[in-house]
């Protein structure tokens, strides 16, 4: 593994989002870790801890455009670059279809897709700056 790279990681408080932090970060990669309520994420904190200067944990809702420009320009002015970036936010809700409030089957789209595309929105910004993206931009 290329212990260069610098790797942004949404939902990275729980799950494979925390397990993927905890690999990479012991193996020496320095990661951007975010999540919704970082001062509620005791076991990313820690782990930070563990591995100083590798880890910088960043605030993200990534249903919210701004925090997603924001944890960008962190990652970005903490480690000078982000080389990856790892689209892991999400839930699901689980019942019977037909007993799922609108509302919740609305929220988890505005986490999973709408939030999932503010920061492919905001990374494809911050890659067409650095000339290291072509494809995020659309062809006319």
């Amino acid at each position: 593994m290329a212990t260069d790279k610098v790797w942004l990681i949404t939902g990275a408080s729980s799950g494979f989002g925390f397990a993927l932090t905890r690999a990479l970060a012991s193996a020496g990669v320095r990661v951007a870790a975010t999540a919704r309520a970082p001062e509620r994420a005791h076991g990313l904190r820690e782990l930070a801890a563990e591995h100083p200067g590798q880890i910088v944990i960043t605030p993200l809702d990534v249903t919210d455009a701004d925090q997603s420009r924001q944890a960008i320009a962190q990652a970005k002015q903490t480690f000078g670059r982000i080389d990856v970036v790892v689209n892991n936010a999400g839930y699901g809700v689980f019942g019977a279809l037909e007993e799922i409030p609108d509302s919740e089957v609305r929220a988890v789209f505005e986490t999973n897709v709408f939030g999932s595309l503010n920061v492919v929105r905001a990374a494809c910004r911050y890659c067409a700056s650095r000339r290291v993206a072509t494809s995020c931009r659309s062809r006319r």
